[in-house]
């Protein structure tokens, strides 16, 4: 009796339903390589702002008179029983009840010029307070930024079994360091737009920006095209090989989103430079701008249209990695793909942000628990009588840990603040409390780093994944340089003509030989 072939039914997920792609992103982005240009690119953004921080920041500005607190006079302040007064001088009691009792500009209604001299100077102290307060958040190194929740870090909540874990508020907090990477890029633009922004602020930012995407040219350029690589073909190249591809098209991916600021700044000056001519002309000049105010609101139509293009951004570096193109065609198939099939694109990112959550809530949790058994098993380490101080020795190496996901609180424990730690440690301690918070850092910027090539390597599968839907280009295509040139290849050449085959050819009779004639012979005769 014949074997009965067993038919088994495999279902090709990635097929039915392209979107499973996505999940590949993990794998991909746990990539040596990624991670290590992922950690360059942090460190190099940080420090680019940080030197222009430092630049920038105008210090905390001193109160104004119109935000002292009320002093009471010192005549207010004698005893009830007493009468003695001090006369003063006419005229100079207002004065000094100003400086003392310091009433808020409004009050000085009185004196207008006083009033308005007390506003700008309470106006001029906001624009610097707001100043320091943005240089001061760049200044903050990224292992002390706080992310996800601050009073319940992940590996607290696991350990605890915590109820909030049901709670979908708690892992909306986690959201943010998906998304930090596009966050490093949106959040300064927000500084244009703050009512006490000033002309430094806003040099401070465009020049942030301008250094972000220098950097992030570069890093997310290479980490796209070993994504790109790895995704289309199943393969990976070297990390050279991505960053020559990456430098030859530095201009491109530099170029890309630089482009939609550019027209967003003309579009600015050319309002700017309008409205100012007709506020210089008394009466027509105002008649004239109400009359076209619809110009200046088709412009501000132009400049959000604009500024939307940012939400492509993630696509740009993308399309160049697998395209070879330049910075126009990453802008024009990044909008399309984008404006084309917007519910696509969301629901992409929306597949991709629930399972990053998911995933790097699992990895700060598994770093954060190996670190902890690490500091645990030190802390069972016996100290020995000469060696007992307060604060203790051995969680005092730990006062320089990473601080957000509440590192140092679960490594050092009831330590006091670092500064009073560090006056109370010798010289030898303390460099060795450096390093332990050296390597504490390291492994903190690569879990760190992992949330970048992870957003980067999204990135790149929902470009490949927004190309099939509009373009019907296969998946498995990429751009190589190689391939490009053969499908080009040079023409054929005619050989050079010698003057040897001008002449007479050379006619040669082949003699057949002894046995070659009797074997035709034998041949012969047997067909007859």
């Amino acid at each position: 009796m014949p074997e009965e072939k067993e038919t088994r039914l495999v279902i090709e997920w990635k097929r039915l339903f392209p979107w499973w792609h996505i999940f590949r992103a993990p794998s991909m982005a746990m990539d040596k390589w990624k991670l290590t240009l992922a950690i360059a690119g942090i460190v190099a953004t940080w420090l680019g702002w940080a030197l222009l921080a430092l630049l920038f920041d105008p210090g905390k500005p001193a109160e104004t008179v119109a935000e002292r607190k009320p002093q009471v006079p010192a005549a207010d302040k004698a005893s009830p029983g007493s009468e003695q007064t001090e006369e003063k001088p006419a005229g100079t009691v207002g004065k000094t009840q100003m400086d003392e009792t310091a009433p808020p500009a409004p009050s000085l209604g009185s004196k207008p010029e006083i009033a308005a001299l007390a506003a700008q100077e309470l106006a001029q102290r906001q624009r610097q307070l707001y100043l320091h307060t943005i240089t001061q958040e760049w200044l903050t190194w990224p292992a002390h930024v706080p992310r996800g929740d601050p009073t319940l870090p992940p590996h607290r909540a696991i350990a605890e079994l915590s109820p909030r874990l049901a709670d979908i508020s708690y892992w909306l907090s986690q959201l943010p360091a998906v998304l930090e990477p596009l966050a490093r890029l949106i959040r300064p633009l927000t500084y244009f737009l703050h009512p006490w922004a000033s002309w430094k602020s806003h040099l401070f930012a465009g020049l942030g920006v301008l250094w972000t995407l220098l950097v992030w040219g570069c890093v997310g350029g290479a980490i796209t095209r070993i994504a790109a690589v790895e995704f289309a073909r199943n393969d990976r190249i070297d990390v050279w090989e991505s960053l020559r591809f990456t430098f030859a098209r530095f201009g491109s991916l530099f170029g890309a989103p630089i482009f939609p600021i550019v027209v967003v700044g003309v579009v600015t000056v050319v309002v700017v430079v309008v409205g100012t001519v007709l506020m210089m002309i008394p009466w027509v000049g105002d008649l004239v701008g109400a009359l076209t105010f619809p110009l200046a609101l088709l412009a501000g139509l132009f400049m959000a249209m604009a500024l939307l293009v940012y939400a492509g951004w993630p696509l740009m570096y993308p399309a160049i990695s697998a395209e070879g193109g330049d910075a126009f065609d990453a802008i024009s198939r990044s909008a399309s793909y984008m404006y084309q099939r917007p519910w696509h694109y969301i629901f992409y990112w929306s597949v991709a942000l629930v399972y990053g959550v998911i995933v790097l809530f699992f990895v700060v949790t598994f770093t954060s628990f190996f670190v902890y058994l690490t500091g645990w098993a030190l802390d069972l380490v016996w100290r020995p009588v000469w060696r007992s101080s307060d604060p203790d020795p051995l969680r005092a190496l730990f006062i320089y840990a990473p601080q957000s996901y509440g590192w140092r609180q679960m490594l050092t424990g009831e330590v006091a603040a670092v500064s009073e730690v560090a006056n109370k440690m010798a010289l030898v301690p303390w460099v060795a409390a450096l390093i332990l918070g050296a390597w504490l850092h390291l492994v903190f910027l690569g879990m760190l780093g992992f949330a970048y090539s992870l957003f980067w390597s999204a990135s790149t599968i929902i470009y490949f994944l927004l190309r099939k839907d509009v373009d019907e280009t296969d998946l498995d295509e990429v751009y190589f340089e190689e391939e490009q040139e053969d499908l080009f290849p040079r023409p054929i050449t005619a050989p050079e003509i010698s003057s040897r085959s001008t002449s007479q050819p050379e006619f040669r009779v082949a003699t057949p030989s002894t046995g070659s004639a009797q074997e035709s012979a034998g041949e012969s005769s047997s067909l007859s």
